[in-house]
């Protein structure tokens, strides 16, 4: 199932009005189908799960795992690369009706309008536009801003780099209620770092999204993002 333009206002998520009609009008007409394989490189962080984050759950989706995750990500190639990327799950969560934990993403911030239109068409991802500095796994300062909001990072690596394989499922509320998940897989080598975190905006990003110091990730290879289901 790939939205529509109409559909494409209507998908769940923080900082709704970011993403305008007048910026809609500018989207691509289509995108490609999942599944999308990319080239990538990531800086990555897990955190404890705010109280917050429980509370402002869409409906189908049921508090779990009290850990969240964020990551500043670099597609080098793919479907519609290169781009830039941030994202935040702030919690675990479970489905009717389907099996395991998964994750979810409210927030979600890239600099192509293409990626906007890709993300919010194919996985009901809640894209909005965003303007980046540094690159991941190269620049030890990262920083993402877009209307009324911002998020740095200084990244500190930790170790050698080592083999990584990996894989998450995301659940995503689509515009006519219903939840999908679709599962991404990451291949390549990361090694591990401390993440100093600092996140400004209204309260709706910065209670489900927490600053300070976090042990995470750098990484380098592929990630594959399949289907929703």
């Amino acid at each position: 199932m790939i939205l529509d333009r109409d559909q494409l206002l209507e998908v769940p998520g923080i900082l709704a009005g970011s993403l305008s009609a007048s910026l809609v009008a500018e989207l691509p007409a289509e995108t490609p189908p999942a599944p999308w394989h990319s080239n990538i490189e990531m800086t990555a962080w897990g955190f404890r799960a705010t109280a917050a984050s429980a509370r402002g759950l869409d409906a189908g989706l049921i508090p779990s795992l009290a850990a969240g995750g964020a990551a500043f990500i670099s597609y080098l190639d793919g479907a519609v690369g290169p781009y830039r990327e941030i994202l935040a799950s702030p919690r675990g969560v479970r489905v009717p009706g389907l099996r395991g934990i998964h994750g979810h993403v409210p927030f979600i911030a890239v600099d192509s309008l293409p990626s906007v239109h890709g993300g919010r068409a194919n996985w009901a991802l809640p894209k909005i536009a965003a303007e980046f500095q540094g690159a991941p796994t190269r620049d030890a300062h990262l920083n993402a801003a877009g209307a009324g909001w911002q998020l740095r990072a200084e990244v500190r690596c930790l170790g050698p780099w080592v083999p990584f394989r990996g894989a998450g499922s995301c659940a995503q509320p689509w515009p006519e209620g219903t939840v999908r998940a679709f599962v991404s897989r990451f291949r390549g080598r990361a090694r591990l770092a401390l993440v100093e975190v600092g996140v400004d905006g209204p309260q709706e990003l910065t209670a489900l999204l927490p600053g300070g110091r976090h042990l995470g990730l750098v990484f380098r290879g592929a990630v594959d993002v399949g289907a929703p289901a």
